[in-house]
């Protein structure tokens, strides 16, 4: 089964990478830089996990503050199921941007 099926899949996949990317290197800058200057690999495994780690907070507040209702209410697990799988994919792209940004700015 291919992952992208549709135009507006793979528009929304961009626009995923873009906006995971952009997070990844948001939290290089802020803290990623001052933990590199004591161990690169540290601070690149740091900064690729917070993406993923955010995502998967966020996933776990939203099921502990979802109403409970009558049983065929499985709308909030089926949403924890999607985030935490949106995590485990983002974690694909924030790693290798968080050492391409980390050993690129320190390698000089």
């Amino acid at each position: 089964m291919p992952i992208v099926s549709s135009a507006s899949d793979f528009l929304f996949l961009l626009i995923t990478v873009a906006i995971v990317a952009a997070l990844t290197a948001l939290g290089v800058r802020l803290f990623g830089y001052r933990i590199a200057r004591k161990s690169r690999p540290v601070a690149a495994l740091v900064c690729g996990i917070v993406v993923p780690l955010a995502i998967v907070l966020i996933a776990i507040a939203l099921l502990a503050t979802a109403p409970q209702g009558p049983p065929p209410n499985d709308g909030p697990a089926m949403l924890f199921l999607a985030l935490t799988t949106l995590a485990f994919i983002s974690a694909v792209v924030s790693f290798p941007t968080s050492v391409l940004l980390i050993y690129r700015e320190n390698r000089t």
